[in-house]
């Protein structure tokens, strides 16, 4: 994800709300398991960080935490676990201090490792099947498209809306 380009281009609330989809999406698909399978049915996240500038990343922290509050206020129990991988050297760092503003049972939930991840989908994530992933996680389904950085001018485009 282009951290600088959403900065800059002032897009935080198009990610927010595209964040607030995704999360409602997983909410109503957890609720209809949920009701079909009469058991508490949670969504697992698994985000691939590859790519990402920490830099950037670090120089727009507020950007992230708006994000990320989103889901812990609005949605704590729709997700069981987050798999961070591909953690950028750094990020360790990084993840240490956004965790402080997390409870105890928000950490537990997030697993953060770098590029040897395997372990961690596994127990962490609980993926009982690989194959089902990308083939960029060691899966055999379609990769999700290459994130493109932000073009100069696209939170003005947006305006126009």
């Amino acid at each position: 994800m282009d951290v600088e380009g959403v900065a800059r281009e002032d897009l935080a609330d198009a990610l927010l709300m595209r964040q607030v989809a995704h999360l409602e999406d997983a909410l109503q698909c957890a609720r209809a398991l949920s009701c079909a399978q009469k058991r508490m049915v949670r969504s697992r996240v698994i985000i691939d960080l590859k790519g990402l500038a920490i830099w950037a990343t670090l120089r727009n922290l507020g950007v992230v935490k708006r994000i990320m509050a989103v889901g812990k206020a609005y949605y704590p129990e729709v997700t069981a676990s987050v798999t961070i991988v591909n953690a950028p050297f750094g990020f360790e760092t990084l993840w240490r201090a956004i965790s402080l503003f997390m409870n105890d049972m928000m950490r537990a939930k997030i697993s953060l490792v770098g590029g040897s991840y395997e372990s961690a989908l596994r127990d962490h994530a609980k993926v009982s099947d690989v194959t089902a992933l990308p083939k960029c996680l060691g899966g055999t389904a379609a990769d999700p498209p290459t994130p493109q950085p932000v073009p100069a001018g696209a939170g003005k485009e947006l305006e126009g809306d």
